[in-house]
């Protein structure tokens, strides 16, 4: 497979994950876990459980009832690449 054709995957942080650091990733994030640090993403989806302690850049975001983000947010207009 050829990665420049390759579409971007979506990567699953699952209950009881918790992680301390960064992530940056061009596709989707479904955060059931709790991140410590900062997250740049284009799509994130921070479900019931799902915490982000720190700082989230994104191009889309939901947060579903429960889930929740303590410290910077931005949404921005723009598709994230690395």
């Amino acid at each position: 497979m050829n990665s420049k054709n390759s579409s971007p995957k979506s990567t699953i942080l699952s209950p009881g994950t918790h992680i301390q650091g960064e992530i940056f990733s061009e596709g989707a994030l479904v955060l059931e876990g709790v991140v410590e640090g900062r997250i740049v993403c284009n799509r994130v989806n921070i479900k019931p459980a799902g915490a982000v302690l720190g700082s989230l850049n994104c191009t889309s975001l939901r947060i579903e009832k429960g889930g929740r983000v303590d410290g910077e947010l931005q949404v921005m207009d723009q598709p994230i690449t690395f």
